[in-house]
């Protein structure tokens, strides 16, 4: 199942327009919906490369990140 925000997904048809406290208010509220009704569902919003560190502890990748949320 994609979990790909709809934000991201019509970021390619506004090119340059896009108001970005719009798109920033669009990912939050995706991300916090998606947070508490699917969180496995938030592997979709990291690569492999992110990185997350909480109470000193890091955590890299989809996996690693989204099993410590």
């Amino acid at each position: 199942q994609n979990f790909q925000p709809a934000c991201l997904q019509a970021q390619a048809s506004w090119g340059a327009m896009a108001d970005p406290d719009a798109v920033a208010k669009a990912f939050v509220a995706h991300y916090y919906n998606v947070f508490d009704t699917t969180r496995q569902g938030l592997a979709a919003l990291f690569q492999p490369t992110s990185m997350m560190t909480f109470e000193g502890e890091k955590f890299q990748g989809p996996e690693a990140i989204v099993g410590k949320l």
